[in-house]
């Protein structure tokens, strides 16, 4: 029944899931798999401003990536951004955003002294 639906609906349905479905869904049939591994719901899963967070990252984005699917799991592992200081990574499962902000950046007072232990790291 879901084969007789235009490929736009489809994507939008999926669109509207999590990463984890889409992967899921793929699985049923190549038809399937071409409209779960489209841009138009990829795009959806990744954060509206992604193009600012990969504007300050630290390493440039590697050039193997050519989709938004793959453009998602480049940020699921977490990369750095401002420096150095501070990290960002997408949850796979759900596309939820993780922010990790250093004890650096935390602490502004400037009576305050931080000293970095090198085994914390």
């Amino acid at each position: 029944m879901l084969n007789s639906l235009p490929e736009d609906c489809i994507s939008r349905i999926l669109s509207l899931t999590t990463p984890q479905d889409t992967c899921i869904f793929a699985t049923l049939s190549s038809f399937f798999r071409s409209v779960a591994e489209s841009d138009q719901v990829w795009q959806q899963f990744l954060p509206s401003n992604y193009e600012d967070v990969l504007s300050r990252a630290e390493a440039p984005i590697p050039m193997h990536i050519s989709s938004k699917k793959d453009l998602f799991f480049y940020l699921c592992d977490p990369i750095l951004i401002n420096d150095g200081k501070n990290s960002i990574a997408l949850d796979k499962t759900t596309g939820k955003i993780c922010y990790m902000i250093s004890a650096k950046e935390l602490i502004n007072d400037q009576n305050m002294e931080y000293l970095a232990i090198p085994e914390s790291r």
